[in-house]
């Protein structure tokens, strides 16, 4: 399994890195500095990756200058003001996947989420000019319905919000992958919650992201040297396959033996 995909595990004292500059005991602000923002090898980490706890499994050690911030339970406002508490400019790229939580309250919130994520993205852009924006829509759910249904409605706005001249920003849509052709979620991509990815889930919202920044170092998947892509519409395995591999095997030597009879029959 390669170690971009892997379940995050828990620390241990041998796992923890190395910090020789004292924290401020802001996590965010610590990841924005210089002295604390770093990577094993030394370099400073360009990207930020900042969420709720959908990509709590997301493992950082594997991706490329991200530093990835997850804050379980939060809505679009804690993730604004902890991007704001970092400082934005001190980052080439930020991707925000974010929303879940604010899907999980009332209609009126909903509309309140969308003005929030247009607040953020104006106040980045103002902040941060030179900073690349990248908005991972919401993620389908499967533990309920209206929660879905304003999934639903809070990507399509996001999509109007990214596509405005003003607000206009990159944008990762999960629902190509993670959704099937009958708009139902697949899903395999959700653990038992029905609600946070599975690592397979967790895979295709990194794949999804990296088609947009790269954050992901991929090797390549086939001969080709192309990595495969998770389509919303890929093509299922073939069932006549396995019909060819279970019964065309025994038939065609059948088949050889009466052939192989009847030659001998001839000679006779």
């Amino acid at each position: 399994m390669n170690e971009w995909c892997c379940v995050r595990e828990k620390q241990t004292k041998q796992s923890i890195r190395p910090n020789h500059h004292k924290p401020t005991g802001d996590p965010m602000k610590d990841a924005a500095t210089s002295s604390t923002n770093v990577n094993m090898d030394g370099g400073i980490k360009r990207t930020l990756l900042i969420g709720d706890s959908i990509i709590k499994h997301i493992n950082e050690k594997g991706l490329l200058n991200t530093k990835v911030k997850c804050i379980p339970g939060a809505k679009i406002n804690d993730i604004s003001k902890s991007i704001m508490e970092a400082g934005p400019e001190n980052f080439e790229a930020i991707v925000i996947h974010g929303g879940t939580n604010d899907c999980s309250l009332d209609d009126a919130h909903l509309q309140q989420a969308t003005a929030n994520f247009t607040s953020l993205i104006k106040e980045v852009k103002t902040k941060a000019p030179h900073t690349k924006l990248v908005i991972s829509t919401v993620c389908p759910r499967a533990d309920n319905e209206v929660f879905q249904h304003r999934v639903d409605q809070l990507n399509f706005h996001l999509k109007e919000v990214a596509s405005t001249d003003e607000t206009k920003c990159a944008i990762a849509d999960n629902d190509l992958s993670f959704k099937l052709s009958n708009n139902k979620c697949e899903m395999s991509t959700l653990n038992r919650s029905k609600l946070h990815l599975s690592n397979h889930g967790t895979k295709r919202l990194l794949n999804n992201i990296n088609e947009i920044h790269e954050i992901v170092n991929f090797k390549p998947a086939n001969k080709q040297g192309k990595n495969e892509l998770h389509s919303r519409f890929r093509s299922q395995p073939k069932k006549a396959s396995r019909c060819n591999h279970l019964f065309l095997m025994p038939f065609t030597k059948t088949t050889q033996l009466l052939n192989v009879c009847n030659t001998l029959l001839a000679d006779l």
